[in-house]
């Protein structure tokens, strides 16, 4: 939002969506390869010197075999599972959630040491 010229607010998401790999043989497991990306709305109060930062970050994974990959921690070809999906025993699915913060803090020096 502008008012008198200067900008109060504005909205942000990211540009790209980010793949991340989980680290440990269990998250592989569990939840492999998945997406992360994030949104919200920034705003400056100037009465009170506050910002606000409303940020939301999204997660989204799609469980499945992926025709040609491996297991990274035992070198399973994935075609060896996705047998299973095939005739009907296993069904891929879509996960995903949100976490929702809201961070405040006044305009002014960040932490450091006192001056003399």
């Amino acid at each position: 939002m502008t008012r008198d010229g200067e900008q109060t607010s504005l909205s942000f998401h990211s540009t790209d969506t980010r793949l991340v790999n989980a680290s440990t043989e269990n998250w592989q497991k569990a939840i492999g390869g998945h997406r992360i990306w994030s949104m919200g709305d920034a705003t400056f109060n100037k009465v009170t010197c506050e910002y606000t930062l409303n940020l939301v970050i999204n997660i989204e994974d799609f469980y499945n075999f992926n025709d040609g990959q491996v297991d990274i921690a035992t070198g399973l070809p994935d075609n060896d599972n996705g047998r299973f999906e095939v005739l009907g025993w296993a069904k891929s699915f879509l996960s995903g959630g949100q976490i929702h913060r809201t961070l405040t803090w006044k305009r002014g020096p960040t932490g450091g040491s006192p001056s003399p």
